[in-house]
């Protein structure tokens, strides 16, 4: 329970605005259980929740001074969390979207027994109950966004339908028979194929070695069991949701302490110059952090050279304990990074309004490496990277790529780098034999040849099927096709010749790209 009343926040908020630090900590660490689980039932995982909510306090604290006391805190900061959480494209269930149908065909059809043991001497009732915890988590990722956010709402926090209603812009009314509509729907689910919460004959306790094996868990690295209980985490009024018998049904949608590295993040962010900026306005504040402003403000550069620092600090100490305990550092270099893509979206829009509409965090890729499959089992990529094409950061259509890598490994690039699609490959192959000339003209364009060479991986013979003899015969060979023009680090770090820089090769690679995007016009991504 909230040991603050509004008063007393608004107080506190006051003085956090006029620079009092303790003031910010107290109000800062009297959300954060709020706004990580709220995260955690709307993006499925620890990692991403903790993400989430660091980007989401980042936003209360630079728009703390916006608050005005007319709603409860806790009411704004909840319109603050949604918002971001609704469009969040980062996290794994954006990449790999689930639906119930999926999940209990998943269910019914697993072949459980054919598993060997995978425990690890981790003991079985410890991962079956990890594996429960995380099973009906990950469960609301089969609920489309808006229906989660309103589940989450009133099953974990009892919103007020009249507050819940104004956060998601919808009536009491409509949002109360939504709630009861979705309720009835994960009910029915669980109903049907869970035998922990309904009349089902899925059981955790069997299902433990598939879930290891399928990488739904992990016996080295338990999330839910290890997480500590957080008590009532909002004091709320008495719920206006309550409007059917399914509460029961729910109870796992227990509450949890946040991360350690939360605590630690707000007072990374606390010590840090970035403090500064509580007592700015909304607007100055969102132009620091938000990657949909850019960076640059009257009389400044761009601070590439952030990036630089940030990125060879990483590569120097590529573990999870730096990571987390310079996660502010990041922070400020990502915000540096996006304002960098979010500038390139708007140059190159100038001449390819393909790529527009687009905003920057949505077409970078994280940090965080799978290193299930690689003998470099360091964690992180020591580089900020970015696509910018029609289809966000898709391989296909095909754009323009962006890494900022230290130590002379930045370049600049673009065409099909993904060998692995076949049908792609054919595509574009086909594309190339029929229109040998065009694809020609592009490549001995004085100005191409000047700056890039067509590179990829290719067979060592022509296909079968092609003219061994043809002009292009060469590039028939070829899986993919893609160009790279390194960049030094000292071009990097002056940001506005970078900039300039970027722009005028994209604009040079153009031709390039729309060439491959017409022989891709009807190349379709593969299902996940």
């Amino acid at each position: 329970m909230n040991p603050f009343t509004n008063e007393e926040l608004l107080d506190l908020i006051q003085k956090a605005t006029a620079g009092d630090k303790p003031s910010l900590e107290t109000v800062m660490l009297s959300v954060q259980d709020l706004v990580f689980n709220l995260s955690l039932r709307m993006l499925g995982t620890f990692p991403d929740a903790e993400d989430a909510s660091q980007d989401i306090l980042l936003k209360v604290m630079t728009h703390l001074s916006s608050f005005k006391g007319e709603s409860a805190f806790s009411t704004w900061v909840f319109r603050i969390a949604v918002n971001h959480l609704k469009d969040y494209k980062k996290h794994m269930f954006a990449q790999f979207p689930l639906s119930f149908e999926f999940y209990g065909d998943d269910i019914q059809n697993a072949r459980t027994g054919d598993v060997p043991d995978l425990t690890q001497n981790v003991e079985q009732a410890i991962l079956a109950e990890e594996l429960k915890l995380s099973c009906t988590n990950v469960m609301l990722q089969c609920l489309d966004t808006e229906s989660r956010c309103i589940f989450i709402l009133g099953t974990m926090f009892h919103v007020d339908s009249r507050i819940a209603g104004d956060i998601l812009g919808i009536t009491p009314e409509a949002y109360r028979q939504r709630l009861s509509r979705v309720r009835k729907k994960m009910a029915d689910f669980l109903g049907e194929y869970c035998g922990e919460y309904g009349k089902g004959n899925c059981r955790c306790a069997d299902r433990v070695n598939y879930a290891i094996q399928s990488h739904r868990i992990h016996p080295a690295q338990l999330y839910f069991q290890p997480a500590a209980p957080a008590q009532v985490i909002l004091d709320v009024k008495e719920a206006m949701e309550e409007i059917d018998d399914l509460s029961q049904e729910f109870s796992f949608c227990r509450t949890y302490q946040s991360p350690e590295n939360l605590k630690q993040f707000i007072k990374e962010f606390l010590n840090g110059a970035s403090f500064s900026v509580v007592g700015n306005s909304q607007e100055t504040a969102g132009s620091v952090y938000s990657g949909r402003e850019s960076a640059k403000q009257e009389g400044e550069s761009m601070d590439t050279q952030l990036i630089l620092r940030y990125l060879k600090s990483l590569s120097e100490n590529n573990n999870r304990e730096w990571y987390h305990a310079h996660k502010a550092e990041y922070k400020e270099a990502n915000a540096q990074f996006e304002a960098l893509v979010q500038e390139l979206i708007l140059q190159i829009g100038k001449f390819d309004r393909n790529i527009l509409p687009g905003e920057a965090k949505e077409l970078t890729f994280k940090l965080v490496r799978d290193t299930r499959f690689s003998h470099d089992k360091s964690p992180y990529h020591p580089a900020f990277r970015a696509h910018i094409g029609p289809g966000g950061k898709l391989p296909v259509p095909v754009g323009y790529y962006l890494m900022i890598k230290p130590g002379g490994q930045s370049f600049l690039g673009g065409g099909l780098f993904a060998a692995s699609f076949k049908d792609a490959t054919s595509m574009v192959r086909d594309h190339i034999a029929a229109n040998g000339g065009e694809w020609e003209r592009i490549l001995h364009d004085p100005g191409f040849q000047k700056e890039f060479s067509v590179q990829g991986t290719a067979l060592k013979n022509v296909p079968a099927g092609y003219d061994k003899e043809h002009p292009q015969a060469e590039y028939l060979k070829f899986k993919s096709w893609y160009l790279e023009y390194p960049v030094s680090d000292d071009m990097v770090a002056d940001g506005e010749r970078f900039l300039a820089e970027a722009v005028r090769l994209f604009r040079i690679m153009k031709p390039f790209n729309d060439f491959l995007n017409q022989a891709l016009k009807d190349f379709q991504m593969p299902a996940r």
